[in-house]
């Protein structure tokens, strides 16, 4: 899974997810909106290809697809 957490300037927070599938599939969700999208891209293999520290994140932390 991978997510993106936007803090807006008036206030508002939201999360755009991505959930692997398969191999080269996944699901994308936003936070707020009822309708879910199906994508042949593989964003985890993206994302897995970047040198960036790992760190811990708290339960609550946690994307969560509702």
């Amino acid at each position: 899974m991978t997510s993106f957490r936007f803090h807006c300037t008036d206030g508002t927070t939201y999360e755009v997810i991505y959930s692997a599938i398969a191999v080269k599939s996944g699901r994308i969700k936003m936070t707020g909106w009822e309708t879910d999208y199906f994508t042949s891209a593989d964003l985890g293999a993206c994302w897995n290809n970047y040198d960036y520290p790992i760190t811990d994140a708290a339960e609550s932390e946690l994307p969560a697809l509702y």
